[in-house]
């Protein structure tokens, strides 16, 4: 059931707000599915129950410090040195096709029709902290030597 109402939704904004569909990144981070059926407050992860709440946003986030590694697809070459910065070993020269990679995406937002995942907006801004909290340390690492 769940399957077809999501694939039911008429446009962007209907899939967007559909139970068990926000909220990825914190849901990927707490080890459940991405979009998965939804149960009022509650979605399936795995094979327990979790509520999408302040605490579970929160410690989702949080999870983002104990990562080896954070890089952002939207800065890319920044993220391929920061690796090699970090676990060694030389950037190998291969074709990669980013052309999905920018910030402003050409996914059109203007369809969400003012539709924000809370959820996520906040782990994405503890992604980009810890990221660029990560590039100014090597940059400042450089500094000294």
């Amino acid at each position: 059931m769940y399957k077809r109402q999501v694939r039911r939704a008429a446009d962007a904004a209907a899939f967007a707000s559909a139970p068990g569909v926000g909220a990825c990144y914190a849901k990927m981070l707490s080890g459940c599915a991405c979009a998965t059926r939804a149960n009022g407050t509650r979605v399936a992860c795995g094979d327990r129950w979790a509520r999408v709440d302040a605490g579970f946003v929160a410690r989702a986030a949080g999870r983002v410090d104990a990562l080896g590694f954070v890089g952002l697809l939207e800065a890319y070459n920044a993220s391929r040195c920061l690796f090699h910065r970090r676990f060694g070993g030389a950037p190998r020269a291969f074709p990669v096709d980013r052309s999905h990679a920018q910030r402003d995406s050409p996914w059109p937002e203007a369809e969400l029709r003012g539709w924000v995942d809370d959820a996520d907006e906040r782990v994405w801004a503890r992604v980009l902290a810890r990221f660029e909290a990560d590039v100014a340390r090597e940059l400042a690492r450089d500094a000294r030597v």
